[in-house]
């Protein structure tokens, strides 16, 4: 009730993102894992568009969602390193002792938790679409012999639907697992497991990459053509 005093649940989970978020900020492996993911994502890029402008390869334009998925797919080891750990973090640093006497229901908890690491992890991707999308403008206008924009239409679906999907289903899952076993080395093992076979498949399924990409058919697109050659590589 909103007489009672008491905060509304939408706002306690809004503190407790915006503290974890403060938290995460001063963390190593929170920016150790951004860093990779957006210079990875943009090496790739670049490197695959310098053979594609002399018509070597199919330009990368259309391929944002195999190659995004290099970037992610490093977040989403990051996911499971910002996570693992919460617990124990908590003991730790004795804001468990506080976390008990105050009157937060654990699913505030975890889900301000859950929205703070997610957005943690997929802002790193906004920098990168951002770079590749005002870079591959800038060469254009310039006229210069290397690099493209991205297309927007993969570029978004991969940004608002693939990526967001996958962040917050494997952070649930790390949080699950670090709240049921309580053991860090044995939550990132099974996760890191989960992780490398879904790695596998992806790689020998060329139609998961491409999913962002149905859309783009009916234009000519060479996706299918160009994710089956970031696979090869």
């Amino acid at each position: 009730m909103a007489g009672s005093g008491r905060p509304r649940p939408l706002t306690q989970i809004r503190a407790v993102a915006a503290a974890e978020l403060r938290l995460a900020r001063r963390r190593v492996r929170t920016w150790v894992f951004a860093f990779l993911a957006v210079g990875g994502g943009l090496l790739a890029y670049h490197v695959w568009s310098f053979p594609a402008t002399v018509g070597a390869t199919a330009s990368p334009r259309f391929a944002l969602p195999g190659l995004g998925m290099l970037s992610l797919w490093m977040l989403l080891v990051g996911v499971v390193f910002l996570s693992f750990d919460m617990r124990a973090r908590d003991e730790r640093e004795r804001i468990v002792d506080v976390l008990d006497t105050r009157p937060v229901p654990n699913i505030v908890i975890l889900g301000g938790r859950l929205l703070a690491v997610v957005a943690i992890a997929w802002l790193p991707l906004v920098a990168l679409a951002l770079l590749l999308q005002v870079g591959g403008l800038v060469v254009e206008y310039q006229n210069w012999p290397v690099g493209v924009p991205a297309e927007p239409v993969s570029l978004a679906t991969f940004m608002f639907l693939d990526a967001p999907s996958a962040l917050v289903f494997w952070c649930a899952l790390v949080m699950l697992l670090a709240a049921a076993l309580r053991n860090r080395l044995a939550v990132s093992l099974i996760v890191l497991t989960f992780l490398a076979i879904a790695f596998g498949r992806s790689s020998t399924h060329p139609s998961i990459c491409c999913r962002s990409c149905r859309g783009l058919r009916t234009s000519g697109c060479r996706v299918r053509t160009s994710c089956l050659e970031v696979l090869r590589a």
